[in-house]
């Protein structure tokens, strides 16, 4: 359930244009549209703010007429002051609803709930926006925007959690679909797997939490069965054995869990398979490192909130979300897509024999 909408002001709330006229004063366009939604959307009970990079006339016109419930402006990083405001004011990023244009407004639409994008909006922010509009900024976004989450919000009041679930899996699926880029990378993966068992290799596989879990059950997959009965294949959880987490974290510190594990076991050919859902977990990123550094390959499965890690020895799947619970259900069907695939090329392997 959205409870905060965050507004960017030039570009949304106005065209992001400048009207001068022949004595050079300048002029900005205000769509009284806007105003009249934004009286609505306080009658949902959502709050609202506006987060401005400028402090000028023309935000201070804004707070003024709109009244927002908080007010930011001459912002220097908008995804701090918002992740800072969230975490004084008990909100939760994903209870967030963010409407920006400008890439000063991309790190913060990444990690909300829902991020909309205006008509005019950069390509970077359109790629990643939950939402893309017809509307121009200036051109009615507020309207539009309370339209979204009054649907929004009603399914939450009527219970229809299931349903937004199911939609939101059928959008990443669709965008997955057409995604040749992350399917050539599934199909790599695929072999980069086959190619170090058939060689004796052995495949390691860490995360955190949820991530630790799904780590856990691709490597029980590939040890034990998935479907068929056939040989056991080499692999290894660097999450399971408390003795080495707590010992390694109290000797050293949390960020070397994994790291040190593949500095004692990893060798040249084998393969880490790592999963974070942000991509930025310190102890992945260091295990990723070392793995690379002892030869390894690396298959990191992450999502498009990922923005950091490139290496011609690694292939990095992105899940088109920024969702963690959507993120983390579809890392574990990409898991099973390549213990069916891994599996199905060993049972061929022994048919032939």
């Amino acid at each position: 359930m959205i409870k905060l909408v965050v507004f960017d002001i030039d570009g949304v709330l106005t065209d992001g244009s400048y009207l001068i006229d022949h004595l050079g004063n300048e002029y900005k366009r205000i769509c009284f549209k806007d105003l009249d939604s934004f009286n609505l959307l306080k009658q949902l009970n959502i709050k609202t703010m506006f987060l401005s990079s400028e402090a000028n006339f023309l935000s201070k016109y804004f707070q003024k007429k709109f009244n927002p419930n908080y007010f930011f402006d001459g912002v220097a990083d908008k995804f701090k002051v918002l992740t800072d405001f969230c975490t004084k004011n008990n909100y939760n990023l994903q209870e967030v609803c963010y409407v920006g244009d400008g890439k000063k407004d991309l790190e913060a639409m990444k990690n909300v709930g829902l991020s909309i994008a205006p008509r005019n909006s950069i390509r970077e922010i359109k790629q990643i926006a939950t939402c893309n509009l017809e509307v121009a900024g200036g051109s009615g976004v507020v309207y539009e925007v309370y339209n979204i989450l009054l649907n929004i919000n009603t399914e939450y009041t009527d219970n229809n959690t299931l349903k937004r679930i199911l939609n939101e899996h059928k959008a990443i699926l669709s965008n997955m679909e057409n995604n040749q880029e992350l399917l050539n990378q599934l199909k790599q993966s695929i072999d980069i797997i086959i190619n170090a068992l058939r060689n004796k290799k052995i495949i390691y596989a860490c995360g955190n939490g949820g991530s630790a879990s799904d780590a856990q059950h691709f490597v029980a997959e590939l040890i034990s069965k998935f479907n068929y009965n056939r040989k056991s294949l080499g692999a290894v959880s660097l999450t399971t054995n408390p003795s080495i987490i707590t010992s390694i974290g109290n000797d050293y510190n949390f960020d070397n869990i994994f790291k040190r594990q593949i500095e004692g076991l990893g060798n040249n050919g084998d393969v880490l398979v790592a999963l974070s859902t942000s991509g930025n977990s310190n102890n992945i990123v260091l295990a990723i490192k070392e793995a690379l550094a002892k030869g390894m390959k690396v298959i990191f499965f992450t999502s498009e909130k990922c923005n950091s890690l490139d290496n011609e020895n690694m292939v990095i799947l992105k899940v088109p979300s920024s969702v963690t619970p959507r993120i983390q259900e579809i890392h574990i069907m990409l898991i099973h897509y390549l213990c069916e695939e891994i599996e199905n090329y060993f049972m061929e392997e022994k048919n032939e024999k």
